[in-house]
C-alpha cells in the first residue's frame, strides 16, 4: 500500500478563515497518515497469525479517515460491528471469527417488481465480490466471505465494491423506477440555497457557451476541436461542481460517449454528446438541484496513480494544442489546457500535492465562479482586468511550502508563468507543471 504514503494538504486559498467549505472533485483516500499505515501493516500480520478479530480492528482503524468521521465501529471479544459512508449510501456489518458481512440497503419498494429484479440480476453478473439482493422489502447490495479467506486487500476491493456500487445505484433505480423509495439518506448534508443557485448558474452558463461555439465550428473539418470543447465541459462540471445522483451519473455517461468502442464516428459521437447536454438545460432547476449536495466517502473512484503517468498524460495532450494556437485559435488551445487538467481529476487518483497545484488553475481560469463562491484571494484584479501575477505566485508557494518537507525536491518555476491571457496562462502553467519533481 506504498501508494497511500503521501499526506493530505487542503489547497490554500488565503487565510483558513477566508475559504469556504465548498467541496470540488470526488474524495481521495490518498491521504492516509503515518498512524493509518502502520494499522494496515498490523493488520495484514494479524491476518497471517490467523487473530481475524485484531485484522479487523487494524483494518478499520486504517480506513477512517479522522477529518471526514466516515467509519464507526465497535468491538467486542469476538465481534467487530462497524459501518460506513459513501456518498448517499450507509455500508453495515459485522466481523468475527468465523465471517464478515456488509451490506447497503439502495432502495426501498412496496411490491417486488419484475423489471427491477430482471435489472439487478443482469447487473449481478458484472458484480466480483458482492450481489445485489432482496430484505425484507429493500434491494440491497451485500458482501459475505470467511474470515480465513479476508485478507485486508480482499476486504478493502470488495467493501469499495459495495460501496462505490450501492451509492451509484440508489439515484439510478429511483430516476428509471419511479416507485421506488430512497433508504438511509438522513446523513446527506444539504449545501446553502446561495451556493446551489451559484452552481446552476454557472453550470447553465458554462453548457450554454460551449455548444454555441461547437455550433460555429464544421462538424466535418473540427471534429477533433468540438470533441476537445464538449468533454472539457463534461470534466469541468465533474470538478467544479461536485455534482452527486443523477447529474452526475449524466457527466459520466456523456463522456462514456466518446470513449466507447461501438465504432461510431467522431462527428457521430459529438452529436451524441450535445443532444445529451440539450436534456440536461430541458430539466428544471429544482431537477438538478437534487443532485448538489455534500455527501463523506471512504473509498476513491479511481484508482492511485504515479505522478509520471499524471507529467506523461499532460506532456502528451499539450501537444496537441500546437496547431490550433498557431492559427489563432485561442479558445480551443485554453479548452485543450482545461481538458487535460480536468480529464486528469476524472481518471487518475493522483497525489494531493497536485491536486492542490491544479486547483490554483481552475481558480485562475475560473475567478468570477470562485469569487461567488466566497473565495478571498483576489486572483484576478478588477483594476488592471488582468489575472493577478503577484497573487497567483503566492498561492502556488503555498502549496508548494506545504508539502516540501515530503517533496524534498518540489519547484514550481513561475517566472515562466504568462499572464497576457487565459490560454498563455494555462499553456505555459502546464508547461511548468511537468517540469516539477514530485520524487520525495
Amino acid at each position: 500500500m506504498g501508494f497511500f504514503s503521501k499526506f493530505f494538504t487542503a489547497p490554500n486559498q488565503g487565510d483558513n478563515n477566508q475559504r469556504p467549505e465548498v467541496l470540488f472533485g470526488r474524495y481521495t483516500d490518498r491521504n492516509k497518515s503515518k498512524e493509518q499505515l502502520e494499522c494496515w501493516t498490523k493488520s495484514v500480520d494479524y491476518f497471517k497469525e490467523k487473530k481475524f478479530i485484531e485484522s479487523y480492528i487494524e483494518f478499520f482503524n486504517y480506513l477512517r479517515d479522522p477529518k471526514v468521521d466516515n467509519v464507526k465501529f465497535t468491538t467486542t471479544t469476538n465481534k467487530v460491528d462497524f459501518e460506513f459512508i459513501q456518498g448517499s449510501k450507509i455500508v453495515k456489518g459485522y466481523a468475527n471469527e468465523k465471517e464478515i458481512f456488509a451490506e447497503a440497503e439502495v432502495v426501498i419498494f412496496d411490491k417486488p417488481n419484475v423489471a427491477v429484479m430482471r435489472k439487478l440480476l443482469n447487473e449481478n453478473y458484472y458484480l466480483w465480490f458482492s450481489k445485489f439482493t432482496i430484505r425484507d422489502n429493500k434491494f440491497t447490495l451485500h458482501y459475505r466471505v470467511p474470515s480465513v479467506e479476508a485478507h485486508p486487500s480482499s476486504v478493502y476491493f470488495s467493501l469499495k465494491e459495495v460501496a462505490n456500487i450501492s451509492d451509484s445505484f440508489d439515484d439510478v433505480l429511483q430516476n428509471e423506477f419511479p416507485f421506488l423509495q430512497p433508504v438511509n439518506i438522513s446523513h446527506i448534508q444539504e449545501i446553502t440555497e446561495t451556493e446551489k443557485s451559484i452552481k446552476l448558474k454557472f453550470l447553465k452558463e458554462w453548457i450554454n457557451a460551449t455548444l454555441k461555439r461547437v455550433d460555429e465550428l464544421d462538424q466535418d473539418n473540427f471534429s477533433g476541436a468540438r470533441a476537445f470543447l464538449l468533454l472539457t465541459i463534461t470534466y469541468k462540471l465533474y470538478y467544479l461542481l461536485a455534482p452527486e445522483g443523477l447529474l452526475l451519473d449524466d457527466l459520466r455517461f456523456i463522456q462514456g460517449i466518446f470513449f466507447r468502442k461501438d465504432g461510431t464516428t467522431d462527428v457521430e459521437r459529438n452529436y451524441k454528446m450535445i443532444t445529451e447536454y440539450k436534456k440536461i438545460l430541458d430539466k428544471t432547476d429544482q431537477d438538478i438541484s437534487k443532485s448538489l449536495y455534500k455527501v463523506k466517502a471512504t473509498f476513491a473512484v479511481v484508482k492511485p496513480t504515479h505522478y509520471t503517468k499524471v507529467i506523461d498524460f499532460v506532456n502528451d495532450e499539450l501537444n496537441k494544442i500546437n496547431w490550433y494556437r498557431d492559427n489563432k485559435y485561442y479558445d480551443i488551445q485554453l479548452a485543450i489546457c482545461e481538458y487535460i487538467v480536468a480529464y486528469s481529476y476524472f481518471n487518475f487518483g493522483m497525489e494531493p500535492v497536485i491536486t492542490n497545484i491544479f486547483q490554483v488553475f481552475w481558480h485562475a481560469l475560473n475567478f468570477k465562479y470562485f469569487e461567488e463562491l466566497g473565495f478571498k484571494a483576489e486572483i484576478y484584479s478588477k483594476v488592471t482586468e488582468k489575472l493577478n501575477q503577484v497573487v497567483i505566485e503566492q498561492e502556488i508557494q503555498k502549496v508548494i511550502d506545504s508539502a516540501i518537507t515530503i517533496y524534498t525536491k518540489l519547484n514550481f518555476n513561475t517566472k515562466n508563468l504568462k499572464f497576457s491571457s487565459k490560454h498563455e496562462f494555462a499553456t505555459s502553467f502546464l508547461t511548468e507543471f511537468i517540469n516539477c519533481n514530485f520524487e520525495s
